[in-house]
């Protein structure tokens, strides 16, 4: 079933991370300190592993609501966030920035504001977030969403049967399409939810349909297609020789040499890709590591100080200040499961 809450991690405890009770098909989730494995779900039905990367403060703010036959997500990302996995199974994805920097990357091309994706099902994302990017996805099933387009617009929409495709849209139209996800949390929040979400009464299917069948393509030439797989495949080789030396101190001149690129073409991958250097990019993984280690020290009674000095921290004053800084949590804090 499309939008099934249950699916959503931690969903029974939405409410209570914000002190209210729910309100029907609301959820409501709120962080002060972000911790990736809780963004896994973010939007329903999917699996993303998240990344915290340098920049922007610690902070968190998604919302899910359905309006008749979809099922909508909102969320804010205060930090700057990288995100990968797959989005859910059976359903069209439709998907944008509601306020974004310019800098926000999605499968390798950079997405402006006033731009839109559509996602077939099950598609693969590899999303770059900015600090402070605001982003909704609407997912719906292919047919329901059809049907609506056909009573609306008297046609059906250009859907893709697989991968995604990029849309730009006018002022106007993206306009609209904020105004109409912020009524239909405005509506959810109300104390008729019940009666103003139902489907005849969804602000945003004419609004998204509309948009799918006026929206130009991003016109993205083969050329450029062919460097963002070239880019991809340097990524990918980078990435793979900084997992195999992960304990290990970050060594630039050995990484370009694996990879076969100069120091500054290197940099420049890096920085496009997720906005960081090569150096902030294996701090971020080691510290990932940590995490990670942290958790499963619980059970083995190991310290903060034997899993930092195991992953190549030796400066324990910096280690926890960084750590903190990215998780907004002491080392001590993720150990105990605080």
């Amino acid at each position: 079933m499309v939008g099934d809450i249950s699916r959503y991690p931690e969903s029974e405890n939405l409410a209570a991370a914000t002190g209210s009770e729910p309100v029907t098909d609301y959820r409501l989730m709120q962080l002060s300190h972000a911790d990736p494995d809780v963004l896994v779900g973010v939007i329903d039905g999917s699996e993303m592993r998240h990344r915290i990367l340098p920049g922007g403060a610690i902070t968190v703010r998604l919302e899910q609501s359905r309006p008749g036959t979809g099922w909508l997500q909102r969320g804010r990302y205060g930090m700057s966030v990288l995100a990968q996995g797959a989005l859910p199974q059976g359903v069209v994805t439709i998907g944008g920035m509601l306020s974004s920097p310019a800098d926000t990357m999605i499968n390798g091309h950079f997405c402006p504001p006033g731009s839109l994706q559509v996602y077939a099902e099950r598609c693969e994302l590899h999303y770059r977030a900015a600090p402070d990017t605001t982003w909704f996805a609407y997912c719906i099933e292919r047919e329901a969403l059809q049907h609506a387009a056909l009573q609306l617009l008297g046609r059906p929409l250009p859907l893709p049967t697989a991968g995604a495709v990029n849309l730009r849209l006018a002022p106007v139209l993206c306009r609209r399409i904020a105004c109409a996800v912020e009524a239909v949390f405005a509506a959810a929040r109300s104390p008729d939810a019940a009666e103003v979400t139902r489907a005849d009464r969804n602000p945003l299917h004419f609004d998204l349909a509309a948009a799918l069948m006026a929206g130009s393509s991003g016109g993205v030439s083969t050329r450029d297609r062919l460097h963002v797989a070239q880019r991809c495949q340097l990524i990918r080789r980078a990435e793979e020789y900084l997992s195999e030396h992960l304990r290990e101190s970050f060594d630039l001149a050995a990484l370009s040499d694996a990879v076969g690129l100069s120091h500054r073409m290197l940099e420049y991958h890096f920085r496009r890709t997720y906005g960081v250097s090569p150096l902030a990019w294996h701090r971020s993984m080691r510290l990932d590591a940590v995490r990670q280690d942290l958790r499963r020290a619980r059970r083995r009674g190991e310290s903060v100080t034997l899993v930092a000095m195991r992953w190549g921290f030796h400066h324990f004053g910096r280690f926890a200040a960084e750590y903190r800084r990215l998780y907004g949590e002491r080392p001590i804090d993720t150990l105990r499961g605080g």
